[in-house]
């Protein structure tokens, strides 16, 4: 407001008090930063989705979770919400339309929402370890009853089935503590975690499936095994030569809807001799219903189900040729595997796919796959999933420490959520205070995707379990949600997991702590005993049941297929090709370290690169070419240390996959 204006406006009877636009009466300083309302082009279509609408939120309401918010300018939640708005247009008259007399909304603070309350909690026998049994849920009945059980395995060959109040699942015998123990020779299993659920033999009933060294186990909801194939291998379902991973169900028909009551296959990883083979097996005999040789390759994470294939990172630690397969799955394919070449080393942790935004007929397609040294590499495909363009590294200071869900992920004291390149999303990466520190990657648990209860946004929210334990929520864009974080069941041992437990209309949600407990001293060193503590913990009513991604892999499958059309980015513009009006900015500004980041979004996938000036004109450096999808934000990182003070200038150039170009100017300082 300015009163001056205003005050002359009024004296010269003129009434006019906007007629200068850079001195205005009254003024509207828009949320987003980007003046829409005041843009000079001729073009007015500020409205209904275009990339200059005014408000370009999800949803006709303002709170503390919408774009704008309804936060302070210094980012306290006033608890303001507003909804309720009428439709201002009466109708069209002649061409020209008629508007309403009135606007009309609703007004409230919305009551400070106490977080989701601890239902239950129950410790496990002494000297389990639950570490890296990420939950699995899945309901267990012959005759479903929409309830889910907790499926759980310790690194003794123990496996737990827990009902929705956290009580056996079986009336035990006497002396017996778990559901089921595997056996190899007599001995306990060491599992390959963790277990996943599925129909193998096409009796329309999951099995709990899961690895060990030596074979591939599977177990009935009673708690018998599904074949008796040695006498001192209790469980064991097929034998393998040397397995190091964990099981994934794929649907027979690998488009088919990824339920646990659907006739599946399990893909498992063997290693034989110089060679590692991927095999599926099914049926009560244990069919290998398909085997293919991976040739000499180490593969360190299990596959994911994308695309109607199964995607392999194999790491070829001899020559260095490190590889991604795309394994199809039918029985007579036109190309059994597609390959595509790795500039990193593949680790252990899980592959993540996806689409880009969708912004024409030819939807780009991702897989990325992280390194061992937590670095992801994505590699961007098309339609008939051919490659599109060179492999897109990650910036060296994105590193995943978690398996990833989706696109999101845990990392060195931060929580993330980023594009398909690696490139934050806005208001990521988020570092919860106090911090934490990094987890071993194969107990780390992963985030989960779902709309918490009471949820006013179209997109969901998403969950972070630090490895203390601690279960944080945030909104799409970082925001923190009231009464998080949760306080969880110690170190965490996993990913938690959403379901339905008690057969309601809401998902409850499910973790699990492992820690070590101090005892007696030690009569002979005099040094004090620990024994390792276990514990499962329960929140009801926590989520409604629509999410992206519920659990560790996705589903009961676990083979990280998920509805990546549903979790694609929205479109932040109009269709087309070009930079997003106003999406071009430089950070931080006034730079005073060495890295300065330049942020925009192109409408349509394409490439870009930036050009430094200052203001003589004279260029100071310009980046590499780089792809880039199309809608999502991306960050081209520019070393500066050798820039001096001032003012400069940066010029992107964008050039879309049609051949057009485009630039955009914008000035940021340095000081030193």
């Amino acid at each position: 407001m300015d009163e001056g204006v205003i005050r002359a406006s009024l004296a010269a009877g003129t009434r006019v008090v906007n007629w200068d636009p850079d001195r205005k009466g009254v003024d509207l300083e828009e949320a987003d930063g980007i003046q829409d309302m005041d843009s000079r082009q001729a073009e007015l279509a500020f409205g209904f989705g275009h990339e200059d609408d005014v408000y370009r939120g999800e949803e006709a309401a303002f709170g503390p979770a919408t774009r704008p918010s309804s936060s302070t300018n210094s980012g306290a939640d006033t608890r303001i919400f507003i909804d309720g708005f009428n439709d201002v247009v009466d109708g069209i008259t002649g061409g020209k339309v008629d508007y309403v007399d009135e606007m009309t909304f609703t007004v409230r603070r919305l009551s400070s929402v106490a977080g989701p309350s601890l239902s239950t909690e129950r410790e496990l026998p002494p000297d389990t370890d639950l570490r890296g049994s990420h939950v699995l849920l899945v309901d267990l009945d012959p005759i479903p009853d929409g309830a889910a059980e907790i499926v759980l395995a310790g690194h003794a060959g123990e496996v737990f089935v827990l009902d929705g109040d956290l009580g056996d699942y079986l009336d035990q015998e006497p002396g017996r503590d778990s559901f089921a123990v595997g056996t190899w020779e007599d001995d306990p299993v060491a599992w390959n975690l963790p277990p996943a659920a599925g129909d193998l033999d096409g009796d329309g009933d999951p099995e709990i499936i899961l690895t060990g060294p030596r074979g591939l186990y599977a177990f009935r909801h009673d708690g018998t095994p599904l074949r008796d194939v040695l006498p001192d291998a209790h469980g064991l379902y097929a034998e393998l030569a040397d397995c190091a991973v964990p099981p994934v169900l794929v649907p027979l028909d690998p488009l088919a809807d990824p339920t646990p009551r659907v006739p599946a296959r399990a893909a498992v990883l063997v290693r034989e001799g110089a060679s590692t083979w991927l095999r599926l097996f099914d049926g009560a005999e244990a069919d290998i219903s398909l085997e293919i040789d991976l040739g000499d390759v180490v593969v360190r994470s299990a596959p994911v189900l994308a695309f109607g294939r199964l995607w392999i990172a194999a790491a070829d630690t001899l020559a260095g040729n490190h590889r991604l397969l795309a394994c199809a799955l039918e029985s007579t394919p036109t190309e059994r595997i597609l390959t595509f070449a790795l500039d990193q080393e593949p680790g252990s942790l899980v592959s993540s796919w996806g689409y880009e935004a969708e912004t024409n007929s030819d939807r780009g397609r991702w897989i990325t796959v992280i390194s061992v040294d937590g670095r992801g590499e994505t590699v961007r495909l098309n339609t008939d999933l051919e490659r599109t363009g060179s492999n897109n590294p990650w910036p060296a200071s994105v590193r995943a420490r978690s398996a990833l869900a989706a696109s999101s992920m845990v990392g060195d004291g931060w929580f993330g959520n980023f594009g398909p390149y690696g490139d934050w999303e806005d208001g990521w990466p988020q570092r919860p205070r106090p911090g934490f520190a990094v987890a071993d990657t194969m107990v780390a648990a992963g985030p989960l995707s779902a709309s918490l209860a009471g949820n006013v946004l179209s997109r969901p929210q998403i969950i972070f379990t630090a490895p203390d334990g601690r279960i944080f929520a945030y909104g799409p864009r970082g925001e923190p949600e009231a009464g998080w974080p949760l306080a969880g069941p110690g170190a965490s041992a996993g990913t938690p997991a959403l379901g339905q437990l008690a057969g309601d209309l809401h998902h409850d949600l499910v973790a699990i702590g492992t820690f070590a407990r101090i005892g007696a001293m030690d009569a002979d060193t005099g040094e004090p005993q620990t024994t390792l503590r276990s514990v499962v913990a329960l929140w009801h009513d926590v989520a409604v049941p629509a999410g992206s991604w519920r659990m560790w892999g996705g589903s009961p499958l676990r083979n990280g297929f998920w509805d990546a059309e549903e979790g694609a980015p929205p479109a932040a513009g109009a269709a087309g090709t070009g930079i997003i009006s106003g999406s071009h900015i430089c950070y931080p500004s006034p730079l005073t370290g060495n890295i300065l980041y330049v942020r925009a979004r192109l409408r349509g996938s394409g490439r870009v690169r930036a050009h430094i000036y200052n203001l003589e004109g004279e260029r100071v450096m310009s980046t590499d070419w780089r792809d880039v999808p199309g809608q999502s934000a991306f960050d081209l990182p520019v070393n500066l240390q050798n820039a001096v003070s001032g003012m400069y200038l940066c010029r992107l150039e964008a050039v879309a996959d049609g051949g057009a170009g485009e630039t955009s100017v914008v000035p940021f300082a340095i000081s030193r």
